[in-house]
């Protein structure tokens, strides 16, 4: 794993539950809008020290700039945040530091947004399926549901019920 900081700096710095009302207030703010870069990964560590340290979860709704840029740029093959920002010939310096690759995050949604000449707020609505809600411990990944109903959808279309299985009762009419 490479660190953003030197070892000491993670070392010397206040536990979660110092940070935890902050945190809370930050994300359950109706009025902010939570991005991240495959943000996933800060979902399930919340949730992580949400448990470590006994404390109740956060509801909230999480933007990921990583499925808005697969949206938008479907062509792509680049999923990683210092990749993304050399294709959009954004600066990068010191990947992994998260107030650094916050900032850089918020340069990639900031690029798709003058890329399709809109708004935030615009471009998220676009784009439904770039979004994670949170509720109590329990994430719903609507990108997955989205992409997952899809390809269910199109194998459907080639599915034959095999009549050997419908004589099995167990099965029949499911």
């Amino acid at each position: 794993i490479e660190l953003g900081y030197p070892k000491e700096t993670f070392l010397k710095s206040p536990k979660f539950d110092y940070f935890y009302s902050f945190i809370k207030e930050l994300l359950e703010d109706e009025e902010s809008v939570i991005l991240g870069h495959s943000v996933i990964n800060d979902i399930n560590f919340l949730i992580a020290e949400c448990n470590r340290y006994k404390k109740p979860y956060f509801t909230f709704k999480a933007f990921d700039t990583q499925i808005l840029h697969r949206h938008f740029m479907p062509e792509s093959k680049e999923n990683g945040l210092g990749k993304i920002c050399e294709s959009f010939g954004i600066e990068t310096e010191n990947l992994h530091r998260s107030d650094y690759d916050a900032y850089l995050t918020m340069q990639v949604a900031k690029k798709l947004c003058e890329m399709q000449n809109v708004r935030l707020d615009e471009l998220l609505s676009v784009a439904p399926n770039c979004y994670y809600s949170v509720d109590n411990g329990v994430v719903v990944n609507h990108y997955s549901m989205t992409s997952y109903t899809k390809k269910l959808v199109n194998i459907a279309k080639f599915v034959k019920p095999d009549p050997r299985l419908s004589k099995n009762t167990l099965i029949r009419d499911k």
